[in-house]
């Protein structure tokens, strides 16, 4: 058993959706053990009143640790979530084991005390990528189509080559579904995403389909990644359909593209597909997008609400209804987050300051288009050359 609590270091839990702080000395916080640089805090929460999940943050005297969790449920994390923010913890942190009916004991690892945030706070996107099998399916259309265009575009700027002498990376890979049919094609494949569920999906589908030994998965955030892949081991690195968007600020975006500069083969590409904005001019938009396989079918219905220009108001905001529907009935899932904007300025800015520079704006096919705002597009780079 722990000891009584410590007054110092003070140390709180806080319900981010109730906004509930739980101070140290309470009858939830019921004990503090220090080791060196590691504490452990127990709490009892057996007279909490629990929803399907809640959010909480821990912190004290330096120390910060936060989680999302499920009751009764067991995590293996390497990351740790405020929000849906990630923040990179110690991957010492192992296994983190809850049961809401007794006391629960885990350990919290000092961290940067000012960590660059890697998503927009108060996002909620447990709906979506908590599922990955769903999300396979609803993106699942169009992804052999797009695979085929990755080819085109790494045929365009690094030339003609044999797919086994090539290595890409994904960012935020999700399921991986891009990166198993280059795989199968005889690519050698890097890929992360935050959330331990793709990751795992992905990596079964890998060793499915035999591929698993040209793939390095992992679970990693957009900002600290390069950390875990070989400096200067990458041909083409890409980042479609406004994912690199979710990074909240010109901080997170100025180190993600640092991460992949450090990582990119001195003539490597980076592909990033992004929507632009035209603040003023743009109206709230809705989307649909459905897949089946088998006999589940994914529907998912995305509103859009256009970002205003401005200190803290860079964010558009997308509200996501997803229907999964199969032979064991229905069910629902609400998302709701933020994407940062750029309008064509900011956008050149950011990546300039990045240290790229822009080689073509082109479709998902590889082939040039002028530049709208607003508008899709994808944008490829490489390194500017050393002065």
């Amino acid at each position: 058993m722990l000891a009584t609590p410590d007054p110092s270091p003070v140390v709180c839990l806080t319900d981010v959706f109730d906004g509930a702080a739980l101070q140290s000395g309470g009858p939830v916080l019921t004990g503090i053990a220090r080791d060196g640089d590691s504490v452990t805090i127990q709490f009892d929460l057996s007279d909490r009143t629990w929803s399907s999940f809640s959010t909480f943050v821990a912190s004290g005297a330096g120390y910060d640790l936060a989680w999302r969790c499920r009751p009764a449920s067991v995590y293996h994390l390497g990351y740790a979530c405020f929000g849906l923010r990630a923040l990179p913890v110690s991957p010492t942190l192992g296994t983190l084991r809850l049961n809401f009916n007794s006391p629960s004991v885990w350990p919290m690892t000092k961290t940067d005390p000012s960590p660059t945030p890697t998503s927009h706070e108060g996002d909620r996107t447990d709906g979506l990528y908590g599922q990955p099998d769903l999300y396979d399916i609803l993106h699942g259309p169009d992804t052999e189509w797009e695979v085929r265009g990755l080819f085109r575009i790494a045929r365009r700027f690094l030339g003609p080559r044999d797919p086994a002498t090539m290595r890409w990376l994904e960012p935020a890979c999700g399921t991986g579904r891009y990166l198993r049919i280059a795989a199968m094609r005889g690519v050698r494949v890097v890929g992360f995403d935050r959330s331990p569920e793709m990751i795992s999906y992905a990596k079964a589908r890998m060793k499915d389909l035999g591929v698993s030994r040209r793939a390095n998965l992992f679970v990693g955030d957009m900002v600290g990644f390069e950390e875990h892949v070989k400096p200067a081991s990458i041909d083409l690195a890409f980042n479609l359909i406004n994912t690199i968007r979710h990074l909240p600020s010109d901080r997170a975006m100025l180190a993600h593209l640092a991460g992949i500069r450090a990582v990119l083969k001195p003539n490597g590409v980076v592909v990033v597909g992004i929507s632009l904005s035209a603040y003023g001019k743009e109206e709230a938009q809705e989307d649909i997008w459905r897949g089946k396989r088998g006999r589940i079918e994914v529907t998912q219905i995305v509103n859009y609400e256009p970002a205003e220009d401005g200190p803290g108001k860079r964010k558009e905001m997308v509200y996501s209804h997803m229907l999964a529907r199969g032979p064991k009935g229905d069910a629902h899932f609400d998302d709701a987050y933020g994407l940062r904007s750029y309008d064509l300025r900011q956008w050149r800015e950011i990546t300039s300051r990045a240290g790229l520079e822009c080689i073509a704006v082109i479709d998902e096919q590889g082939q040039d288009i002028e530049i709208r705002e607003p508008g899709y597009a994808i944008h490829a780079f490489r390194a500017k050359p050393s002065p």
